[in-house]
């Protein structure tokens, strides 16, 4: 999410963040993804599919932009690999 005080800075949604690091745990715990959003959803945790309900404007890939390095990473190096794994 953009800084409240400065718009070009970007940081870390913490709230967020501890959902992501559960997500990983779990996928790096041999949790598949319909596994998971059934935790997720007994949790009481916005999900993927909450998210779409939300009004969205569609783009094209050409249209998107990725920004590497924008803010600490959430997820170790590490982490991130072994998920890619499962």
């Amino acid at each position: 999410m953009v800084s409240p005080t400065d718009k070009k800075q970007w940081i870390v949604d913490e709230e967020a963040a501890a959902v992501v690091k559960r997500i990983f745990d779990l996928c790096i715990g041999g949790k598949g993804s319909m596994q998971i959003a059934k935790i997720l959803k007994e949790n009481k945790v916005l999900t993927a599919k909450s998210h779409k309900l939300k009004k969205r404007i569609p783009t094209t890939k050409e249209q998107q932009a990725i920004f590497y390095n924008t803010h600490e990473a959430i997820a170790e190096d590490a982490v991130f690999e072994r998920a890619q794994d499962n």
